[in-house]
């Protein structure tokens, strides 16, 4: 939160300390201060006998004022008691500065995961990308400084192996002191695009490839079925009509043989 006033004709935002941001904070509160002409005052104090200075009494509760406008109400109950500015100052300074040393710890780690940070084989671009402005955004919280190239460069040089054409193209190609982060990520998701359209379209090749063959293998099976029941068919249907002929040959046959015989016997006896 910021707030605003409007003191001898010159306005300006004030910043509010709330714990997080004492670096930025005290830069900005010492140019406040001084352009007040009262930064002396905070950083000295005042003596017992210029106590009964009232213009100097009147600079001292001008500066108290301006510091508890710019620090948030959790920070405020810390120097509510404060008699002086300058005893609302080092309260401040004690509270905070000392966490300069747990900052640059944190940061040392920072750097670390950053140095480390590299895209795995089954990360996708959006997520990489994101993983790395989180750690890019909490690095610049702590004081870190690191501009759009150095970002590029350093996901240039640690995504995964299926883009090592795409580096080369775009090292090649691209001036990237002028390539901005972003435009760096809708290429590499196009690319990433144009690599599952193409194993998307393998595997549907390979199934539809399967499917011929078992379709095939279906059909063969289905011609070498149906043509042998059809020789048998035809076959039982010969053996049919061959088992009618004999025995209708042979009833014919067999009665026109005793007629015959008859006839033969009847003659013999005739005589």
């Amino acid at each position: 939160m910021v707030s605003a006033t409007n003191t001898g004709g010159f306005i300006h935002a004030l910043p509010v300390l709330d714990g997080k941001n004492y670096d930025q904070w005290v830069v900005r509160m010492e140019a406040i201060l001084d352009f007040h002409e009262i930064i002396g005052i905070v950083k000295e104090g005042i003596s017992q006998k210029e106590k009964d200075d009232a213009t100097i009494m009147k600079k001292d509760f001008k500066a108290k004022c301006l510091l508890h406008q710019c620090v948030d109400l959790v920070v405020f109950e810390k120097i509510a008691k404060a008699s002086t500015a300058k005893e609302a100052w080092k309260i401040l300074q004690k509270a905070f500065r000392n966490t300069r040393k747990t900052k640059k710890v944190k940061l040392q780690s920072l750097r670390r995961q950053y140095e480390l940070l590299s895209m795995s084989d089954q990360e996708t671009v959006v997520d990489y990308f994101n993983r790395m402005q989180l750690l890019v955004n909490s690095m610049k919280t702590y004081g870190e400084s690191l501009s759009d190239q150095m970002i590029v460069e350093k996901i240039l040089r640690t995504l995964s192996p299926q883009f090592d054409h795409i580096v080369v193209a775009t090292e090649e190609l691209k001036d990237l002191e002028k390539l901005k982060i972003e435009e760096l990520q809708n290429s590499l998701e196009a690319h990433e695009q144009r690599l599952i359209e193409r194993e998307n379209s393998g595997d549907l090749d390979q199934a539809m490839q399967a499917q011929f063959t078992k379709n095939d293998g279906n059909k063969k099976k289905w011609k070498k079925g149906k043509g042998s029941g059809k020789g048998n068919w035809f076959s039982n249907k010969e053996k049919d009509k061959i088992g009618d002929k004999p025995e209708s040959s042979n009833k014919g046959g067999g009665g026109n043989f005793s007629n015959q015989k008859g006839k033969k016997g009847q003659d013999k006896r005739k005589i």
